[in-house]
């Protein structure tokens, strides 16, 4: 993606590079001449570029440009609708507007089986689908997401190696543990929990933990590893035409405070579903403070979640 956006030629002068095929040969000077990997701007000019496309084909196909301009996150592409056939609709749609500036979509997959045929008859070398097993996951922003079931999961192979002999490594596990929607809070607060009595000790980055300190972190980590028993539906709404609300809650202790949105929607007359949405948590201050005090921080936390939701 970052190679199909061509850079102004006067700023081309700060993308010089020195190269030689052998140490025999004369040194070459070269310009790269479109955007780069791991410069300052290069995140900001290739999702520029997609609202640009966006912007240029809103007149000819609104729905797809639409898509463009809210669905991406950098170059991962992730969209919906409510049937196959629209589904498919935009799927060629959003694919023809990219190819058009020479962006090709790779490592489609879906929740739908019939989508995931449309992929695989449409595959070429450039564009290719994701031919996973039944309970196989691929990565979604981040996040591990099995399409059969259409589930979010929590997997960490590096808890299985985790060392637990100083602060720094304690800190550098529980960092290692992706929660972007907040919904392992509940657990990961103990770790930032323990971590906040590690800093009232003032123990080193590298100092030696105590060996009762190694074992009560090892017991936190045997659970954290039972996460990956967690799944959590990826869909948020069923019925797409009746009404949903947004439900918040929050709630502290002396310890930790949080908050957590919901969606309410109508099934039927008499059915209602809740999904969880997102949920946020942080630690106490190590400042004494009173509960109405902490629980006004919860609140406080919970309409930062809200507009947030709300703005989405």
């Amino acid at each position: 993606m970052y190679r199909q956006v061509l850079v102004k030629e006067s700023d081309r002068e700060y993308q010089r590079i020195l190269w030689r095929d052998s140490p025999d040969k004369p040194m070459g000077h070269f310009r790269l001449n479109t955007v780069t990997y791991g410069t300052v701007p290069a995140s900001f000019l290739a999702t520029r570029v997609l609202k640009e496309l966006a912007i240029a084909n809103v007149s000819q196909d609104p729905k797809a440009s639409n898509s463009i301009m809210k669905d991406f996150y950098m170059d991962d592409y992730i969209s919906g609708a409510n049937d196959v056939k629209e589904a498919e609709l935009l799927y060629l749609s959003v694919s023809k507007i990219l190819e058009s500036r020479g962006m090709q979509l790779r490592k489609w997959c879906s929740n739908g089986e019939q989508m995931r045929k449309t992929f695989i008859n449409a595959s070429s070398e450039t564009h290719h689908s994701l031919d996973l097993g039944p309970e196989e996951t691929t990565t979604s922003l981040g996040l591990n997401w099995c399409p059969n079931s259409d589930n979010l999961l929590f997997l960490n192979k590096l808890l299985k190696s985790s060392r637990s002999d100083t602060k720094r490594e304690l800190l550098s596990t529980l960092n290692s543990v992706f929660d972007p929607l907040g919904f392992l809070g509940p657990v990961l607060i103990r770790g930032k929990v323990f971590l906040q009595e590690l800093w009232q000790l003032k123990l080193g980055w590298d100092d030696k933990l105590p060996v009762h300190i190694q074992n009560r972190w090892q017991l936190f980590i045997e659970d954290l590893k039972k996460l990956d028993r967690l799944k959590i539906p990826r869909a948020a709404r069923i019925n797409y035409t009746g009404p949903i609300e947004l439900h918040g809650f929050c709630d502290a202790s002396q310890i930790a405070f949080g908050a957590c949105v919901y969606l309410r929607q109508r099934i039927d007359a008499n059915t209602y579903q809740m999904r969880l949405l997102c949920a946020k948590s942080r630690v106490a201050p190590t400042k004494t403070l009173t509960i109405p005090r902490l629980e006004l921080s919860g609140a406080v936390l919970l309409s930062e979640l809200m507009h947030r939701v709300s703005e989405a």
